[in-house]
């Protein structure tokens, strides 16, 4: 008969009184079992536990949104790339470059130091420079702009939302006869240099269509006239069409997205955290 006489379920100690000796014997200690199962039923008699000394895994925070939207191609806009200063026959003269691409008749109108009152119109104390675009595509060329008159700090200023200043220069492009009114403005501040060259930068460019405004932001890896498709990163067959935000790399297709939504919380180019994931639709013209 035996007697259990103390002991924690891996180390069990106890004594045997066997009914044909009086002679007591001590049964030694059982180690500990490492079972290779998490089921103790599956030992029986041996209290075994499931030990391990594997690290504890992270758990994944995939995206939790995930957005629709649908690309539309602009009827008219302005290669932000292409604005350059012309110096002009005066020294604080200059002339406007810039091109333009249009699918319609576009009507162009350039404004020095004005404050936007809506989505297409601008309050200035100097009357805009107008012109006519043509499509496909066509590159501007202003009248000479005399600054001379203007401070230097008015030329280099940047507005914030909350101050009543005009933009530097502002490029206001819309088409002509459609049935929703599409325009785009551009913002841009001069920058001179210790040689006195004027130059410019884009500060911000936006979308109007109808009473709706959206701001312009890059996509990388997007499909454009000017770049090839690129493929999705994970399964390098089809075409990426999941942009990641808040970095916009267009990185991933449908179906891959779905997989790394659960698998990963960063971005697969650049490794920024991830906070959405946005499925671009390309809208048909009509649309």
């Amino acid at each position: 008969n035996a007697e259990y006489m103390g002991g924690d379920s891996g180390d069990r100690m106890g004594t045997v009184e066997s009914t044909t000796s009086t002679t007591s014997t001590t049964i030694q200690p059982v180690r500990r079992y490492t079972a290779p199962s998490a089921n103790p039923e599956a030992y029986p008699g041996y209290g075994a536990q499931l030990v391990t000394n594997a690290p504890a895994i992270k758990p994944v925070i995939a995206p939790t949104q995930q957005k629709t939207l649908q690309s539309r191609t602009c009827d008219v806009r302005v290669d932000k790339s292409s604005i350059q200063i012309i110096a002009g026959t005066a020294p604080k003269s200059i002339r406007v470059s810039f091109t333009v691409h249009c699918q319609v008749p576009a009507h162009l109108r350039l404004y020095l130091l004005a404050i936007p009152i809506d989505a297409h119109s601008f309050d200035s104390v100097h009357p805009p420079i107008e012109a006519v675009i043509h499509p496909p595509s066509d590159t501007f060329v202003s009248t000479e702009i005399d600054l001379s008159l203007v401070p230097e700090n008015e030329l280099t200023v940047v507005p914030q939302p909350n101050q009543h200043i005009g933009f530097p220069l502002v490029i206001y492009v819309s088409s002509s006869g459609a049935e929703v009114p599409f325009a785009q403005t551009t913002l841009v501040t001069f920058t001179i240099s210790r040689s006195s060259t004027i130059g410019c930068k884009v500060i911000n460019q936006f979308i109007s269509l109808g009473d709706e405004v959206f701001a312009v932001k890059e996509a990388f890896g997007l499909d454009t006239q000017t770049s090839p498709p690129q493929n999705c990163v994970v399964c390098l067959e089809s075409a990426s069409t999941v942009m990641v935000m808040p970095c916009r790399h267009v990185c991933l297709c449908s179906d891959c997205s779905d997989s790394f939504r659960v698998r990963s919380s960063r971005c697969p180019v650049c490794r920024e955290d991830v906070f959405e994931l946005t499925i671009l639709e390309k809208s048909t013209p009509s649309s």
